[in-house]
Order: C-alpha cells, then structure tokens, then sequence
C-alpha cells in the first residue's frame, strides 16, 4: 500500500495541466482501492496548441499569409475533445465510475481565473475606452461570456465573425463557451453510458468490456448527427452554424474517438505514425493558407484541418518520433503552455487598438485597418500579458492546495469568480450614458486635437472648416437614435424571408394616386418621410423593403454567410409579382444603398470583381426597370444619403459637450453612391426614370452636421437615417415626387 506521502506528492500533467492527488485520492490509496488514472504528458500537444494560437492570432491580426488561420480554433477543438475524453475513460476504467464533482473543480481551477480575470480587465478597458451609447451592449457581452453562453448570444445577435470592424470586444469567448459547454455535458454522458459501479478493493478490475461499444456507439451517432448538420445548415444558417453547438460537436467527437481508440494504436508502426503526423501537419497549416475569410464554414470544408489535427494527435499517442519531436521541443511546447491565456488576451488587445486609432471610412470603401506595427505591437503586448497571467494567476489557482477540496472550495470559487465578472459588468457597463449637451449651450468649436502619432484627431479632419450653426435643444440621446426604427409590420424583411407579405399597404387606403416604395434598408430608413407625405397628401403607399437586397435582377453574394443571397432573388421576383398585381400604380420609388458592385455573383455563381460587378448591375437594373415601367407607371430612384464614414450615435455619446466634433466633410463623403450610380445611369435614362437627389437637403453646405436644425440626431449608425431625422425631410421629399405624379 502506497504511502501517505507518495500519494500527497503524486501529480499528472495532462497536456500542460497539473493534477495534483485530492483527499479523495489519498483514501482510495489507504484502502486499497484503485486510484484515479494518471495520463501521461504529451509535449507535443503543447506545440500543436501553440501552432493553433499562433494561426489565430496571425490571422486576427492580419498578420501574413494565413487567409484561414481560424483553423486554429478547430485545432483547439480536437485536442479539447481528445484529452478530456481520454481522462474521462481511463477513469472510468480504473474506478467504474466518474467523480463528477472533481472533474468539474479541475476544469474550474483551469478555466475560469485566467478568463474572468480577462473579462474584469475587458469590461474596465471599455469603460474607458467606449462611449457611453456603446457599453450595455459590451455589458451584455461581457455577461454572456463569464457564463459561457456566448456562441449562442452572438449567433442571435447574427454576428459575422469576419466582420472585424467594431467587433465585440470578447467575441473570441464564443469558442470557450462552446468547449465549457461541451466539458459539462460529456462527463455526464460518459457516466449514464458506462454506468456507475464500485472498483474492487486492492485490485483494478476494468469495467465490462462491452463499455467501449457502447461508448462508440453514443458517440458516433452524435458526431455523425453534428457533421450532417454542419453540412446542411451552415448556407441555411449562417451564425447560427458558425457558432452552434449542434454544428461544432463532431470536432470535438473526433478527438473523443481518438480517446477511445489508444488501445488500438500499437497496431500502427512508428514509421506510419511518424508519416501520417507530417502529413497532418501539412493539413493543417495547408488549410490556414488555401482557406479564406470567405469559405463557407463550418460545413464539411473543415473536415481538412480536423482530419490533419487528429492525424497529429494519433501520431503523439504512438510515437514520440517525427513531427511530435518538433512539436514537443522547447520553445513550441512552452508557448504551448500560454496558449490559453494569450487567446484570451490578443482580442481585445487588437480590438482596443482598432477602436483607438482605426479611421473613418470614405465612400463605399471599408474601414481602413490600423498600421501593421500597431497590430503587431497589440499581439507583442497580449503575449506579455499571457506571460504574467501565466506565471501568476494561471499556475498558482491551478496548483494552489487551499482550493483543492472540490465541493467546499474550488467550486465555490470557481462561482464566485464567475458572479463577481457579471456583477463588475454591470457596475462599470450602466445601462444608461451622459446627458448631451443641448446645442443651446454646448460648445460649437471643435476641440484641438490631440497629439497622437499615426492617430486621426477626430472621426474626419476639421482644420480650418467653420463651426456648425445650431438652434433649439437636442431632442434624443444617442441611444435612442440608435433604436429609431420606424415600425412597418413585416413590410421590411430581413435576410430569411423569400415572400413579400400582401398586406403593406400604408397611407390614405382610399388615396387615388398610388405610390409604391421598393428597395433594401435605405428604401426602408426612408419610410417615414414617404409615409408622412401619403398621409398628407392621400396617396395609397405600398411598401417592401429587405435587408441587403439590391433592386437590380442580379445575384447577389450574402457575405455574413458566404454563400449566394437565394432569398434575395426570391423577395425581389415576389415583389415585381405584388407591384403588377395591383390595380393601379403611379409612381415606384427605389431606394438602395452603396455596397452591391463588389457582392455580385456570374452566371457561374462565381463572386465577380468590381468591374464586372458595374456590367452585371447596370444589365440587372435594366431588367428591374423593364418590369417596374410597365404601364405607364413612372419609376423614380433614390440616391444615396452622405456617410459620414463612422457611428454617429456613439461619436455624439462620446463628444456630448461638444456636437460639432461629429460633423464630416463633404469630400469622399457625399454622394458616396457614384460606382452604383455610374454603372446604373444610363439605363435610368433610357428607361426613363427619374433620380431624386435629396443630398442639399441633408448636408446643405460643409461641414455636414449630425444634428438637425430641429435637434434630431441624423443617423442611427453609419449610414441609416433616423426615422425622427427622416420625417424632418418629408418636405424635400414630397416636393421632389410631386411632379412625377401629376
């Protein structure tokens, strides 16, 4: 019988994690009984986690040529699946049982000091950093991540994981919550499946061998159930696969099978272990490199990089020789072992870096990124900071004997931790902002500014420009700006629906001049004006609006789910079927916004360039203009608003004595619609259809301001008219449609 000072002394590492014998364990030793298996240490699944941060980070950071460095986080995914289950069933098969309440103190002594420590830090550097407008929805973020529900509250959220600008700072916690998800129903699972039974004393009695089986047999069907969703619901889905459970559990089933099969894995011979690693590597970091922001993932694509992830680990449970040698050497392994800490921290190193210093955006162009060096110092920086958390808050919770005790101590902490981040969101995230300064009495110079290198001074330039002119009192705050939606029944669509409802019509019912509204958002932010003026003048409005879905008879590419906008062509076909059936029509009035020459797909279904995109739009938008022309009805188009290239809400929440700073200049910002327009033009004027140009009256002179004259703040994003603001141009408006219905 083993000693009371060998057990106290007895510890594992499992893949970078210590395991240090509990009570429990010192009892079992005393009596005879078998003691909880001892995993053996894989240094090379520390280097291969290393390369999976480092392809996450790079990637991230725009930093080389790693296209598809989210790979990594399926990397991440497979060892996950495969160390877990692989201490799970050696446990089970020493003990009968699974003591889930060790299993669960282990994993919060692991998991949770390092991520709420950086959620506290997070939430703290938001409060800084952001607007007063902007911090209930990290708040909310914030929250979801301490209780690991964030792939779900981002999914609902629709979140484009890709969209990097003005991301959430802790939308990295979506692949933690998934693995913590995982880690708290497979124990379970394990458990009913192999069935709760007392080990002999004094002897190690395996469990029946029929266990095994029946663990395959659980978790084929599941992994098998997960892939097949994967595949079939990933360009239905979008977010919701990308960050689904239901869509990500094969990855970890796969490396949960690799668990299961160790018994067979001296059947492979060194050589063949040794040169299916190598190749696995190759798999992997082939993927980083062919793979792109814009495949279609999850789906089977990743069956690549999964597939070469548990080649690696197969290859390390056989031999140590080969490619597990070089991923097992020093400086990979002990970059392995901050992996965990420095995922956590880059993201919002990066994203405070790009909120800080990132640009506005001009004309139908995208954010521009920070400089590469400020990049590479935030990853330098959140390497640092992985090095400390390591050295003081990872290794000592993990090893600390106070918090050993499960049920009465790391558990415990583990729940405070968690409870003490949702409460410090709350406290330093309020649900509420700073009153802004009424233009009354707020300063209408622009501060100077500061003397950041390589930072622009405010959202545009205003070196010489003169103040804005401001009357009365600013009637919203920003937040209400933000939600300032005109409601439309389902009139306005968004991206599921392939249907136009029948019932939108709006205005005088019995109006005999019938005007019709058609378009994407933009037609939908002009609602308000459109529907204003039907009321005063009795004219029948008919409305159909869809989120991202130009007018052109075009195939349009859905970017947030990397696939062809099949409901956009449907909506469309639906509403030209709604506007001939109606009885009489006098006027169609198209709305559209700016982004569509560089989403357009061929007849190939291939995604075109923006020069083939203006020939595919202009022949698409001949088509539309065709039908909506039709008898004698008259077709006008809406140009688009200015942008002014940054979130005014957010601007005005930060600048709230000072409203002037938000204004923008004329130049590369308005008019930002004119490789749209150009490409469509001479189609409208052959098919004879009007454009309405309602810029003068939304930025008469330069600066433009972001506050009305009435006190109503103008966008309620970047682009999107408030619907407050854009009742105030009913007048324009009505007096640019009048003529075209007499």
């Amino acid at each position: 019988m083993p000693s009371r000072r060998s057990v106290r002394e007895e510890e594992v590492r499992l893949a970078g994690d210590v395991l240090p014998a509990t009570r429990r364990d010192r009892r079992r030793a005393e009596h005879g009984l078998p003691l909880r298996p001892r995993v053996t240490f894989r240094p090379d699944l520390e280097g291969l986690r290393a390369v999976a941060v480092v392809l996450v980070v790079a990637f991230h950071a725009g930093l080389g040529p790693l296209p598809g460095g989210f790979v990594g986080v399926d990397v991440f995914f497979v060892i996950s699946g495969f160390l877990i289950t692989s201490l799970l069933v050696d446990e089970v098969r020493a003990t009968g049982t699974i003591c889930l309440t060790d299993f669960y103190a282990r994993r919060a002594r692991r998991i949770l000091p390092v991520a709420c420590l950086v959620l506290v830090v997070t939430a703290m550097a938001g409060a800084v950093v952001l607007p007063g407008v902007d911090r209930p929805e990290l708040a909310s973020d914030v929250r979801s991540a301490a209780l690991f529900v964030a792939n779900w509250h981002f999914a609902q959220l629709s979140t484009d994981y890709f969209a990097a600008p003005d991301s959430s700072f802790v939308l990295h916690y979506w692949s933690l919550s998934l693995e913590e998800q995982f880690y708290l129903l497979w124990p379970v699972l394990v458990l009913v499946v192999a069935g709760r039974r007392r080990a002999a004393r004094r002897v190690r009695r395996p469990v029946p061998r029929d266990t095994d089986r029946r663990l395959w047999m659980t978790l084929a069907p599941i992994a098998l159930v997960s892939l097949a969703l994967s595949a079939a619901t990933t360009a239905a889905t979008g977010p919701w696969a990308y960050f689904g459970t239901q869509t990500r559990a094969w990855e970890l089933g796969v490396g949960a099978a690799i668990a299961l099969s160790r018994p067979y894995l001296y059947r492979l011979t060194e050589t063949q272990a040794a040169v299916g690693g190598w190749i696995g590597l190759g798999a992997v970091l082939g993927s980083a490199v062919l793979l792109s922001d814009g495949t279609l993932v999850p789906g089977v694509v990743l069956l690549l990089p999964v597939a070469g992830t548990a080649a690696l680990v197969t290859a390390g449970a056989r031999t140590q020789l080969g490619v597990a040698a070089l991923l097992g050497s020093g400086p990979l392994a002990a970059l392995g072992r901050l992996s965990f800490s420095w995922y956590l921290w880059h993201w919002p190193c990066l994203e405070l870096v790009r909120r800080v210093w990132g640009g506005p955006a001009e004309d139908d162009l995208p954010p521009p990124d920070v400089p590469v060096g400020l990049r590479l110092a935030a990853v330098l920086v959140s390497l640092g900071l992985a090095v400390l958390t390591f050295r003081f808050v990872e290794e000592p919770a993990r090893n600390a004997r106070w918090v050993r005790p499960a049920v009465r101590r790391s558990l415990p902490a583990g729940a405070a931790l968690v409870a003490a981040s949702v409460l410090l969101a709350v406290v330093a995230l309020p649900d509420s902002e700073p009153a802004v300064a009424s233009p009354a009495t707020a300063s209408v110079t622009a501060p100077p500014p500061p003397s950041v290198p390589g930072r622009p001074s405010t959202p545009v330039s205003r070196a010489s420009r003169p103040a804005a002119v401001l009357s009365g009192a600013l009637t919203m705050t920003p937040a209400q700006a933000r939600a300032d939606i005109a409601p439309s029944r389902d009139c306005f669509a968004g991206f599921a629906p392939r249907s136009a409802p029948p019932d939108c019509r709006f205005g005088d019912p019995k109006g005999t001049k019938v005007v019709v509204l058609f378009g994407d958002s933009h037609a939908d932010a002009w609602f308000p004006a459109l529907e204003a003026a039907a009321r005063r003048n009795h004219w029948q409005l008919w409305f159909w609006a869809k989120s991202g879905c130009g007018y052109a008879d075009v195939r349009e590419f859905l970017a947030s789910f990397r696939r062809e906008y099949t409901e956009c062509t449907d909506w469309r076909h639906s509403v030209l079927a709604r506007i001939d059936a109606l009885a009489r029509v006098d006027l169609v009035v198209v709305g559209r916004s700016i982004s569509y020459l560089s989403e357009l797909l061929d007849s190939g279904g291939t995604q075109v360039d923006h020069e083939a995109g203006a020939t595919l739009w202009a022949q698409g938008a001949d088509r539309t203009l065709a039908t909506l022309g039709g008898d004698g009805r008259r077709v006008a188009l809406l140009r688009d608003v200015p942008r002014p290239g940054y979130d005014v809400p957010s601007c005005l929440s930060r600048h709230a004595k000072q409203l002037t700073a938000c204004s923008f200049p004329l130049n590369r910002h308005v008019l930002p619609d004119r490789a749209v327009f150009d490409a469509e033009k001479s189609v409208l004027g052959a098919r004879g259809a009007a454009v309405v140009d309602l810029t003068s009256a939304i930025c008469p002179a330069g600066p433009c301001r972001t506050v009305s004259r009435a006190g109503s703040i103008l966008y309620r994003d970047d682009h999107h008219l408030t619907a407050t603001y854009a009742r105030e141009l009913t007048g324009p408006l009505e007096h640019a449609l009048a003529p075209l219905l007499l």
